[in-house]
């Protein structure tokens, strides 16, 4: 298997949880929660 597979996959499950986590943050918002939605979306892109 090619390096490149894998990375690809990993990068993809780490987008997948990021997005989950700004989801959630994002349920009930204030204004930590904000922050820390903003810094996944950041690490997720």
């Amino acid at each position: 298997m090619h390096a490149l597979i894998g990375l690809h996959a990993v990068l993809g499950e780490l987008g997948a949880l990021l997005f989950l986590w700004v989801l959630i943050e994002m349920l009930n918002p204030d204004e930590s929660r904000l922050r820390r939605a903003r810094l996944a979306a950041l690490l997720g892109v």
